[in-house]
């Protein structure tokens, strides 16, 4: 579970980094045992956020402003799509905390 993951946030007290979680491979074929030597090469773990940004009537909101704050500490912005869906790949791995701008306070 992703969300086990410790963020940024939460590391900094004790003076730590985020690490992206990385993982390689052993699997045993006829009781041999392959990739004991990490010969798969280490694995980063990544993740995706989708939501759909919709008012209180049900209706998509449509190109509306997001920030994005990933576990590693990073921020991105972004804009829903027409159908008010916001999609981002290939993120950190843990949790995301979203932050949606009320138009007024823009511009």
């Amino acid at each position: 579970d992703t969300m086990q993951i410790p963020t940024q946030n939460e590391l900094e007290p004790y003076s730590k980094k985020y690490q992206q979680p990385q993982y390689f491979f052993v699997v045993e074929i006829e009781g041999a045992l392959l990739g004991t030597k990490q010969e798969s090469g280490l694995m980063k773990f990544m993740d995706f956020v989708e939501f759909t940004l919709q008012l209180e009537s049900g209706e998509p909101l449509p190109d509306h402003d997001v920030v994005l704050n990933f576990a590693d500490g990073s921020q991105q912005k972004t804009k829903s799509d027409k159908d008010g869906v916001v999609t981002y790949k290939n993120i950190s791995a843990g949790e995301v905390t979203v932050e949606i701008p009320d138009e007024s306070d823009e511009g």
